[in-house]
Formats: C-alpha cells, sequence, structure tokens
C-alpha cells in the first residue's frame, strides 16, 4: 500500500519486476564497483530505498558513493523552472521514457553530457567541481531512518484516546523539539514507552502536563 503510494510510476511497468532477493547480489556487486564513479537524479531517494531493503529484507548492507545530478544541474543551470529529469530531458530535446530504470539512467547521462556542453566542460571537470553533490549510502540510511522515525512519532502525538489503563494514565508527556529533531530514536521508543504504559505523547507544552528536556536549557 505505502509502496504504491509513493511509486510514481504507472504500476503496470513495475509489477513484474522480480523480488529483491533474487536482484540483491546483481545490485551490491554493480553498486560496490571499484574504480568507478556513479551518478543518478535525486539520488538519496534512490540510495535510500535500496539501503531500507536491505535492511527490512536482512540482506547485508553496503557502502557506496554517488553524484547527484539533481544538485549538479541546480549549480549548473539556474534558473530553470523545474529540475525534474522529464523535465530537463524535454528541454534538451532528449527523448524520455519516464519512471522506467533504464531510460532513466541513459537519460540522466544523456542530460549530464547536454549540461556539461552547455558550460563548456568535459564530464571530468563537472565532477571535480561538484564533489559536494556527493551522498554517502551510511547518511543516507541514517537519513531515512530518522525521518520514519519522526514519521512515526508523529503518528503517536496525532492520537487523541488511548485505552490503555496503566501507571501513566491521565499524564501527557512531550519533549522540546531540539531533542526530537537530534534523537528521533530515543524520543520515539520514550514516547511508545509512556504509550504502552497509559499515558499520553503530544506535541507543544501548553498541551502537557509532563515536559521532558535534555538538561541543556
Amino acid at each position: 500500500g505505502r509502496l504504491r503510494e509513493k511509486c510514481q510510476a504507472d504500476y503496470a511497468k513495475v509489477k513484474d519486476a522480480p523480488k529483491w532477493e533474487l536482484q540483491y547480489h546483481k545490485i551490491r556487486e554493480i553498486m560496490t564497483r571499484k574504480d568507478t564513479l556513479y551518478i543518478a537524479h535525486s539520488c538519496r531517494s534512490d540510495i535510500g530505498f535500496i539501503m531500507m531493503m536491505n535492511r527490512r529484507r536482512g540482506t547485508d548492507q553496503f557502502y557506496c558513493r554517488v553524484y547527484d545530478t539533481l544538485d549538479m544541474f541546480k549549480t549548473a543551470m539556474p534558473g530553470m523552472e523545474k529540475y525534474n529529469l522529464p523535465f530537463l530531458a524535454e528541454s534538451l530535446g532528449i527523448e524520455h521514457d519516464a519512471h522506467v530504470s533504464l531510460s532513466d539512467a541513459i537519460v540522466c547521462f544523456k542530460v549530464l553530457c547536454k549540461v556539461a556542453e552547455r558550460n563548456g566542460k568535459t564530464l571530468k571537470e563537472m565532477f571535480s567541481e561538484h564533489e559536494d553533490c556527493m551522498s554517502d549510502s551510511v547518511d543516507v540510511l541514517r537519513d531515512f531512518i530518522r525521518s520514519d522515525r519522526r514519521r512515526q512519532l508523529a503518528v503517536i502525538k496525532e492520537s487523541d484516546y488511548n485505552p490503555i489503563r496503566g501507571p501513566l494514565t491521565g499524564l501527557r508527556f512531550c519533549m522540546d523539539e531540539r531533542t526530537e529533531k537530534s534523537d528521533p530514536e530515543a524520543v520515539l521508543e520514550f514516547a511508545r514507552y509512556v504509550v504502552s504504559n497509559g499515558g499520553s505523547y503530544v506535541s507543544g507544552v501548553s498541551s502537557s502536563n509532563v515536559f521532558v528536556w535534555d538538561g541543556n536549557k
């Protein structure tokens, strides 16, 4: 359900895709080659998806670094109306079957070549100038996990009624936003403990009767 909701492609294009377990070793071999430059458009979502699949399916994580052409193009072609791949391909006269993996990969490279040409640079010069546009798979996984924890915490905050009765019934806890952002894993664990013992975890000091802070204020 969540996958269909997030997936922008026509479902018919992906419904017959092979299972993750059958493709994992191919993906790992491709993504961990030495002396290879990896590029992708808006690559944090791509890397994050792969890393989260490893996490959820119990396959080994692997390390890779990828140049994000989205960030590169924003710097190299300022003032564009949009920077999504279909729009860039159309603007540059490149044929594109959007949200099909092979087409996306080929078009991403073709757009990069066009952008480099427009800027009078070689691909090597483009990579050298835009090293700050590189994403690290370990960092991306950490950010994805934290984002997911914040989403789960938001769901708990939105719950108006807790049917569980326990030692914390009647108590409404909250923490300062800085703590929630800096350590969402720990805050989520704390919120779950509160709810499982009859209490509530809420947003804002005014809605709470127990305020937890990290001691630095």
